[in-house]
């Protein structure tokens, strides 16, 4: 099987190495690590098309910075789990890097914390995935379009693609979305030896008590292969929607 990469960037040499024999300790043979100095050295290792399952930088480096790059990953769709370190934590910064899809650790860390979150990542990696903050109709809108995007580049066919993202609106209408109700919608791949496919998660996030018709339900489950409705701590509502194809043999 083929060794899972880490790249790790940091301009203070002293910690690239630190958290690289850290990660090569713990993880042994089931990783490759790479250290770089410098966020431009870590772009042009990307530009000349070497993959990375987990790439992890710091924020503040001189020349290519630590979101620079993490735009660079993800206007690329370069299919990389990414992980910001920062002794500058803001909301600001927070929702940049929901926006990136990026997970950040603060300094200073424990060790065992950050080899535990590049294991985590790692079992992650190569997972299509997005998030969509619902605030009004038109984010509704583009979660639809993002669920179809989605969909067709993991090989989906036409009419799957349709499906799901109808699903996904209609869902997100039934919950009030948009409208009047504030949450989030998680779109992601779905891969195993037997199936393929798209999972959407439909999450209120704002307390307001909601009641779903059971009709509703029934006229969205026929589009989908699995739905589930869960109900979430202060009255939140999640529910996940799964559109799946079968492998095909070689």
């Amino acid at each position: 099987m083929d060794k899972k990469r880490v790249l790790i960037v940091d301009d203070e040499l002293r910690l690239v190495h630190t958290l690289g024999d850290a990660l090569m300790h713990a993880l042994g043979d089931e990783c490759e690590v790479w250290m770089r100095t410098s966020g431009d050295e870590a772009m042009q290792c990307l530009a000349q098309g070497e993959h990375f399952d987990v790439v992890i930088t710091d924020l503040k480096m001189p020349g290519t910075n630590g979101v620079d790059l993490l735009r660079y990953i993800y206007r690329q769709k370069l299919l990389s789990r990414t992980i910001l370190i920062t002794a500058y934590g803001t909301p600001e910064l927070e929702a940049q890097m929901e926006r990136l899809e990026t997970e950040y650790l603060l300094k200073p860390f424990n060790i065992k914390d950050f080899v535990d979150l590049v294991r985590r990542n790692l079992g992650e990696s190569g997972r299509l995935k997005t998030t969509v903050i619902v605030r009004d109709y038109r984010d509704v809108i583009n979660a639809r379009q993002k669920t179809r995007e989605l969909a067709r580049a993991v090989g989906m066919n036409v009419t799957s693609q349709a499906r799901i993202s109808l699903a996904t609106s209609s869902m997100a209408n039934a919950m009030s979305l948009g409208m009047l109700r504030v949450g989030q919608i998680a779109i992601e791949s779905v891969q195993n030896p037997e199936q393929f496919g798209v999972r959407v998660t439909c999450t209120t996030t704002d307390g307001k008590e909601t009641h779903i018709p059971p009709a509703v339900l029934h006229d969205v489950q026929w589009m989908v292969d699995n739905l589930a409705v869960n109900t979430l701590p202060a009255n939140n509502v999640q529910i996940m929607l799964e559109k799946l194809e079968v492998v095909k043999a070689p």
